[in-house]
């Protein structure tokens, strides 16, 4: 624990998200976030989903994308997943981080500057 820093004020958050397996729309969500400096890092994994809709279920190639970012930046992040997002019904997953690598965590704030 001693290179990690307990993240209480700016809470250091992935944003999860699967989106269809389509360049453009991939493309264009992860760079609208990565240009507004809403967050300096995106995984994204080619995967393949299991889900259950309007009672059948139902096989799809999508991208797995986790967004790092911090707290106060949330809300954009969402308003830009959904406005490019063409699910009815998109996936959005936060996951609060308590715990992060000290210069990892420096590396983040400084390279977070929204426009």
């Amino acid at each position: 624990m001693k290179n990690l820093i307990y993240n209480k004020i700016d809470n250091l958050i992935l944003i999860n998200s699967n989106i269809p397996n389509k360049k453009s729309i991939f493309k264009l969500i992860t760079n609208k976030i990565l240009n507004k400096k809403l967050s300096c890092c995106i995984n994204y994994n080619k995967i393949k989903s299991l889900f259950i809709w309007k009672n059948k279920i139902k096989k799809k190639k999508e991208i797995n994308i986790i967004i790092k970012t911090i707290y106060k930046f949330k809300k954009k992040i969402i308003k830009i997943i959904k406005k490019h997002h063409p699910y009815k019904i998109p996936e959005i997953l936060i996951l609060n981080t308590n715990y992060t690598n000290k210069l990892y965590y420096k590396w983040i704030k400084n390279n977070l500057k929204p426009r």
